[in-house]
C-alpha cells in the first residue's frame, strides 16, 4: 500500500484546522445536507465531509459512513495533496490503493472522487467526497459540482469561525460598557475578582488597549526632553496588535456554481427540486450568517480604537482624543465604549486617608 507523504507545511495546516474548532463537534444539518446532495447527484452509497487531523480521518457529515479511522489508509489523505479533485475510477487498478485495506475485501472501495477543502491561506483541511463499491467514470459536471460543494463547506466553516471570534471579542469588551467601580482618590478600578488596578491595566486586559506614554502640552516643561506625542510620531509607530476579523460581503459564488452544476446534470425533476430546495435554504442561512457577522463587526467598530495605541500623559494621566483634545481616561472610555463609572474609594486609599475608620468600614463590606 502506498502511504501518502505528509504535506510540506503540515504543522501550519494543523494549526489552521484547530482555528476552526470543528473536529469532534456534533452533527449539523447544514453539512449533512451537502453530503446528501453529493450522494444523490453521484448516485453512490457513501458520501461525506471529512477533516484530517494529526492521526485521524474524521467525518463531520456522512451518508453510509460516520466516525473516524486512521488517516494513513484513507483516500482523503491523498486528496489533500493538491487543489484539484482526486478521481479514482477503479481503486483495484490504481497502484496507490490496490493493496489498501479499504479496497482489498470483497465489496470494498472501488470508486472515489474527493474535492479538497481549501481555506483562506491555502491550507487543505479535508474533503467533500463520493465513494462507491463499483468502478465508475463520472461526468465532468459531477466533478465541477463536487468542487463547488467543497467551496460551500469552506464558506460555512469560515463564517462559523469569524462569527465565533467576533462574539468572543464582543464578550471580552462587554464589561467596558457596564458600570465600573473607580476610586475617586487614586483612580484605580475594581475588577471582578475584587482586585483593584489602574484603569489602563483594566483596559489592556479587557480590550487589548496599549498606551503611548509622553507628556501633554500642559504638563510638558519648556525644556523637557520628553516629547509630546503628535500625529506624525504616532503614524510611525508599529501596528503589530491583532486585527479584528473582517467579514466579506461578497455574494456567495459557491451557491451559484452549485445551482448551475446541478442544472447541467439533467437530474430527474424531483431530485433537482429537492436539491435546489436544500440549496436555497443554505443560501438563506449563509446570508443570515453574513448579517450576524456584519452586526458583530459593526458593534466592535465602536470600541476598536480601545485596542489601538492611545497617547497617555505620564504626569496628569489624560489621553489625547482624535481632535488633539486631551481629556481624562474615564471620559475617553465613556465616549468610546459607553462605560459608566461609580465613584467611591478603594481599600488602600481608605486606610491612608481614614485609618481610624478603615477597619470598621471594610469589615462591614466583607
Amino acid at each position: 500500500m502506498h502511504l501518502p507523504a505528509r504535506p510540506a507545511h503540515e504543522a501550519a495546516r494543523l494549526a489552521a484546522l484547530r482555528q476552526y474548532a470543528i473536529v469532534d463537534t456534533e452533527p449539523e444539518p447544514r453539512y449533512d445536507e451537502i453530503a446528501r446532495i453529493v450522494a444523490r447527484a453521484f448516485d453512490v452509497p457513501m458520501a461525506f465531509i471529512s477533516l484530517i487531523n494529526e492521526d485521524r480521518h474524521w467525518t463531520k457529515a456522512g451518508i453510509g459512513y460516520s466516525g473516524s479511522i486512521a488517516r494513513d489508509i484513507t483516500f482523503c489523505t491523498h486528496a489533500i495533496e493538491a487543489d484539484e479533485v482526486l478521481l479514482v475510477p477503479d481503486a483495484t487498478q490504481d497502484e496507490r490503493f490496490a493493496a489498501n485495506p479499504l479496497v482489498e475485501p470483497e465489496g470494498g472501495v472501488r470508486f472515489y472522487a474527493g474535492a479538497p477543502l481549501v481555506v483562506p491561506g491555502g491550507h487543505r483541511l479535508g474533503t467533500v467526497c463520493a465513494v462507491d463499491v463499483r468502478p465508475r467514470t463520472p461526468k465532468r459536471e459531477l466533478l465541477v459540482l463536487l468542487g463547488a460543494l467543497a467551496r460551500q463547506v469552506v464558506e460555512l466553516l469560515e463564517l462559523r469561525r469569524r462569527s465565533k471570534r467576533l462574539a468572543e471579542s464582543v464578550e471580552n469588551a462587554r464589561t467596558l460598557g457596564e458600570l465600573i467601580p473607580i476610586c475617586a482618590q487614586c483612580r484605580k478600578v475594581r475588577r471582578d475578582d475584587a482586585f483593584w488596578s489602574s484603569l489602563e491595566g483594566y483596559m489592556s486586559d479587557r480590550a487589548g488597549t496599549r498606551f503611548a506614554r509622553g507628556r501633554c502640552s500642559e504638563c510638558k516643561p519648556p525644556a523637557s526632553p520628553s516629547p509630546s506625542l503628535g500625529s506624525a510620531e504616532l503614524s510611525q509607530l508599529p501596528e503589530d496588535f491583532d486585527e479584528l476579523p473582517e467579514v466579506s460581503a461578497e455574494e456567495n459564488s459557491a451557491t451559484a456554481a452549485i445551482e448551475a452544476a446541478l442544472r447541467d446534470l439533467s437530474l430527474p425533476e424531483a431530485e433537482l427540486g429537492e436539491a435546489l430546495t436544500i440549496l436555497d435554504a443554505q443560501r438563506r442561512e449563509i446570508d443570515e450568517l453574513h448579517r450576524v457577522s456584519a452586526e458583530l463587526s459593526e458593534l466592535l467598530a465602536g470600541i476598536r480604537t480601545l485596542g489601538e495605541l492611545i497617547p497617555l500623559c505620564v504626569d496628569c494621566g489624560k489621553v489625547r482624543q482624535d481632535n488633539h483634545y486631551w481629556s481624562s481616561l474615564e471620559d475617553f472610555v465613556e465616549a468610546r465604549a459607553g462605560s459608566r463609572f461609580s465613584h467611591g474609594i478603594c481599600p488602600s486609599c481608605l486606610r491612608e486617608l481614614y485609618p481610624d475608620l478603615a477597619d470598621a468600614v471594610l469589615s462591614k463590606q466583607g
